[in-house]
């Protein structure tokens, strides 16, 4: 695409102080062509915390809570909070957060995580602005002292409707605790359900792995669900809670975040598909059944 298509795009080229549409609108002589450079990103007060994380074109990321020592945020999906490649969410925490008072021996070179979610989970994360608030973060989630809760979509009903999974993950104890929440009839999947998932360890794809041990793999894990998954909506996977003693304070802290609006907009419009079926194929049988009757 070229320079001049993007900045049409982003609204940035104006004609007689208008919007430019396409590159290959007509230029008459006499009218006046404007490039309007581009705002600067805004620090934007929101529910529960403020928005930041615009750089280097990430999605918007929420903080939902900050002190001195500590702040939790809404990691946005499809970011990696720390990889190999040339973009990690760590590198852009001191963007969005405020820099520790506790002085140079205390705080940390950068904030850090404490615990990681997987590059297409969103939710709650947990990160640690000093050296002591991050030792006993890590110390916390090592001993299974923080409570963490997700909600998901998978494809299908488990049955019981709730429990424990205890299937190791690569050779290594794992614990999850299961709970069904809704279920509603799929034209594709036969049915869906939200489950609120409780880990009480952190193994790589834990959660992933141990839906998929209950026949109902995670709608669009497209590395352990089915083929006809849906691949282009995301991972319905969501960090929604986590509770923990704040390690500097002493104080019990816990945060909930809702479920983003595709969760409840596909649960709802698979159940309407399968709704309005079972309604044209009821009205079908009506009609056989009166044709019947008219021929007696």
């Amino acid at each position: 695409m070229s320079k001049a298509r993007k900045l049409i795009r982003k609204g940035q080229v104006l004609i007689n102080d208008s919007n430019g549409n396409t590159c290959e609108g007509t230029v008459r002589g006499g009218d006046v062509i404007t490039i309007v450079p581009p705002e600067a990103p805004k620090e934007k007060k929101g529910k529960g915390g403020k928005d930041g994380g615009q750089g280097r074109g990430i999605k918007k990321v929420t903080v939902l809570y900050e002190d001195n020592d500590l702040a939790v945020i809404v990691k946005p999906a499809g970011v990696a909070v720390h990889g190999t490649g040339s973009y990690s969410l760590v590198e852009e925490y001191a963007n969005f957060l405020t820099p520790t008072t506790r002085g140079e021996e205390e705080a940390l070179d950068k904030p850090m995580h404490a615990h990681r979610l997987d590059a297409p989970v969103g939710g709650l994360l947990v990160i640690a602005k000093t050296k002591t608030a991050l030792q006993g973060l890590l110390s916390a989630f090592l001993e299974r002292k923080v409570k963490k809760t997700y909600q998901t979509i998978v494809i299908g009903r488990p049955s019981p409707e709730s429990g424990d999974i205890t299937t190791e993950v690569e050779e290594k104890e794992a614990f999850t605790h299961f709970k069904v929440l809704e279920t509603v009839p799929s034209l594709t999947f036969g049915c869906l359900s939200l489950l609120e998932l409780s880990p009480e360890t952190g193994r790589k794809h834990q959660l992933r792995r141990h839906c998929l041990d209950l026949n109902t793999p995670i709608l669009g894990d497209i590395r352990y669900g089915p083929q006809n998954t849906l691949r282009t909506r995301g991972l319905f996977l969501w960090s929604v809670g986590v509770s923990f003693t704040h390690p500097v304070t002493g104080k019990n802290e816990a945060f909930e975040v809702g479920l983003p609006e595709i969760f409840g907009n596909t649960m709802n419009m698979e159940r309407r598909k399968a709704e309005t079926q079972l309604v044209q194929e009821k009205g079908k049988g009506d009609k056989v059944e009166v044709d019947d009757k008219g021929k007696d």
